[in-house]
């Protein structure tokens, strides 16, 4: 095995990226990589995708390229115009573009590089956080026939309580647990962005039961409730229950109140129990002896289960 990068190496590796990333950003890399990454025109898939992870890159921990990218729009072909591009376009947050296809891309490779994209931008930016995390609001009550409009003008936060928010028959659709894994990048190290999120309810209430349902955490834990009740045991349940799970863990580090929210209802404890216990050890009775039942995925959610039971 090679011998692990000492410490200078490591700061030296860090002090040349982000003397290329100064440079390359100089040179205007950041707009000639949005429209590749962002913009509805490009139709090959693999030039979006590497311009997707480029972009993260040039701002990955470089406050400088990170406030660019948190102001810069893209150009976006307005509804109802024609697909061959030539009508007018409408500009968007690019954060906002990259959420959505983080969110809804339908090419898994295209939504972990958008997702890539949101990652190193919340990387080492406590503003950019919580700037991000001021724009998370009730998504308001809109007509059919205004829906797509809407969507044209929300806010970053507001697409993300979307997407937390759908669900199907009682258990989250795939965009919703997407959802959870970015607002994990969010709020990663960053206290005041896991207080204020945690006090943010995702719809409009007309109790204060009703609030208390509609808060974030709450529903997480709703949601990992259905899906462990669900009857369910294949990789797509294990891959939305350790999305869910990873985020708990970064919401409960270091954060009381937090913990304490978690705490506040019997049920939320009984879940997480019931998830770190599952599919590992079994009793046969009648002269037999205890039998394993672990599996490679159900050992991943029973560890970030047990995980968080710990952080509480």
């Amino acid at each position: 095995l090679a011998p692990s990068a000492s410490s200078k190496e490591t700061s030296s590796a860090a002090e040349n990226r982000k003397a290329n990333q100064k440079v390359l950003a100089a040179h205007g890399l950041l707009q000639v990589l949005l429209p590749l990454a962002l913009q509805d025109r490009v139709p090959v898939l693999a030039v979006r995708v590497q311009a997707l992870r480029c972009l993260g890159n040039l701002v990955m921990e470089h406050s400088q390229n990170q406030v660019a990218l948190g102001c810069a729009e893209v150009e976006l072909q307005r509804l109802g115009t024609s697909s061959n591009g030539s009508g007018p376009g409408v500009g968007k947050p690019a954060l906002n573009v990259a959420l959505r296809l983080a969110l809804y891309a339908t090419a898994p490779e295209e939504r972990a590089a958008a997702e890539y994209v949101l990652k190193c931008y919340c990387q080492s930016n406590e503003d950019g956080q919580l700037m991000l995390a001021s724009t998370i609001t009730p998504p308001p009550q809109s007509t059919d026939s205004r829906e797509r409009e809407e969507d044209d003008m929300e806010s970053f936060g507001t697409a993300l309580v979307k997407a937390l928010v759908a669900e199907t028959e009682g258990l989250p659709v795939d965009a919703g647990v997407r959802a959870a894994g970015v607002l994990a990048h969010v709020i990663r190290g960053n206290i005041p962005c896991k207080e204020k999120v945690l006090r943010i309810p995702l719809a409009i209430s007309v109790s204060a039961e009703d609030a208390k349902r509609k808060l974030l955490l709450p529903r997480c834990m709703r949601y990992l409730a259905a899906l462990s009740n669900s009857g369910e045991n294949d990789y797509s349940q294990e891959t939305l229950e350790t999305t869910i799970l990873r985020l708990l863990v970064v919401w409960l580090q270091d954060c009381p109140a937090a913990v304490a929210g978690l705490l506040s209802d019997v049920s939320h404890v009984s879940t997480l129990v019931a998830l770190a216990t599952r599919g590992t050890l079994k009793k046969v009775y009648g002269g037999n002896p205890v039998t394993s039942e672990v599996d490679g995925a159900g050992v991943h959610v029973a560890g970030l289960a047990s995980a968080v039971l710990g952080l509480c």
